[in-house]
């Protein structure tokens, strides 16, 4: 073999890993686009509160945690969650924005699965029209179906000792308690008056 064959074959040897290398890249990147993009979507349909928008970032089986860890795996239970948060006539917020933000690019564990996590910066309105803000954090494993993909299981979670709308919960329940504690006190002591009274 000449010395210029084997050139060129060292030459092949070195470029087709690289390029090989750059399609792989390439390729994964296409992948992080469409991922992102459905990272948007499901954000715009959750801070328009829109159950079946977000249903179709779903896969056809998903597994969905909320931040109250109530467990959605249906279309139907991802309706029923809204209208009890958002809907009925004792649900407890008007509003609620959320700002998601990836830590880490998708981490591909094959061509059609792949997994990441980040944080949420997350707004409640309440219906009395206080407004609490809190951050959170989301782990979600998404899977190609028809060449789409979706969210397969979703998990949020915030620190519940260190919660915005926890405390407000306490803080009203104390001030009920005074409340309630005040008023025994007052009938009290308008029954120990009418008693009084009557022994007088």
């Amino acid at each position: 073999m000449s010395h210029k064959c084997v050139s060129v074959m060292l030459f092949l040897s070195c470029c087709l890993p690289l390029h090989a290398n750059n399609t792989i890249a390439s390729s994964n990147e296409k992948e992080h686009v469409a991922l992102r993009a459905l990272l948007e979507k499901a954000q715009t349909a959750l801070n328009n509160k829109d159950p079946k928008a977000l249903r179709e970032c779903l896969a056809n089986e998903f597994a969905f945690t909320a931040i109250d860890q109530t467990l959605i795996t249906t279309a139907q239970e991802l309706q029923d969650c809204y209208d009890k948060m958002f809907n009925a006539s004792d649900a407890p917020l008007l509003d609620m924005k959320s700002e998601p933000k990836a830590a880490v690019p998708s981490i591909f564990l094959s061509d059609n699965i792949a997994y990441c996590y980040g944080t949420s910066f997350d707004t409640y309105t309440l219906k009395d029209g206080r407004k609490n803000s809190f951050n959170a954090r989301w782990t979600v494993t998404c899977i190609k179906e028809n060449d789409q993909w979706k969210a397969a299981t979703v998990h949020i979670g915030t620190n519940f000792l260190d919660n915005a709308i926890l405390t407000s919960v306490v803080d009203s329940g104390k001030k009920m308690m005074l409340g309630t504690f005040v008023l025994g006190l007052l009938i009290g002591f308008i029954f120990a008056k009418l008693i009084r009274k009557k022994t007088n």
